[in-house]
């Protein structure tokens, strides 16, 4: 936007005090709720669009989007839910390119295996990074099977009980 001049400018702190401006007024117009008067793109976004909608309802402390692809976490991202996006994703490669996806935090890849082995090592790997707060609630969408590009078919809400089991699995 500026940064060039806020680089190499003569004044290069009121130069990032004008670009933080702008920020600051455009995030108090920017219309948040848009998202419920948005078209639905197919069935799968109908899922990732409630998933968001459930989450910021019940004031989830995340959104664990388990995504082959990494479409999921970016159609969940379109929505723009107050509930962070916590992306995980069998590939590196997709991992990485979900930096670019608003709100959403690319967190770790995991091995593709059954459903409850997935979510498994989703709670191990957030409470390894402190990342975890095992009294929830979470909630999770994945597809099943796993590992199929645009299968995601599924949304859990998991609580504290259902927290402690998936870690209490080997």
């Amino acid at each position: 936007m500026l940064s060039e001049e806020s680089a190499i400018g003569d004044n290069p702190k009121n130069v990032v005090e004008t670009m933080s401006n702008i920020i600051q007024k455009s995030e108090e117009i920017y219309n948040y709720d848009k998202q419920y008067n948005m078209q639905y793109l197919d069935n799968h976004d109908v899922i990732q669009a409630t998933t968001a909608k459930l989450a910021d309802d019940m004031k989830a402390l995340g959104i664990l989007a388990l995504t082959s692809s990494g479409q999921s976490a970016i159609r969940i991202s379109r929505y723009r839910p107050k509930t962070p996006i916590l992306a995980f994703t069998h590939h590196e490669k997709i991992l990485k390119s979900l930096t670019l996806a608003w709100g959403v935090e690319p967190t770790a890849v995991i091995k593709e295996d059954g459903i409850t082995k997935m979510i498994s090592q989703i709670f191990k790997t957030m409470q390894a990074h402190n990342l975890l707060d095992t009294k929830g609630p979470y909630v999770v969408t994945a597809g099943y099977p796993a590992g199929i590009p645009g299968g995601t078919n599924s949304i859990k809400i998991l609580n504290e009980n259902e927290i402690n089991y998936y870690l209490s699995l080997n």
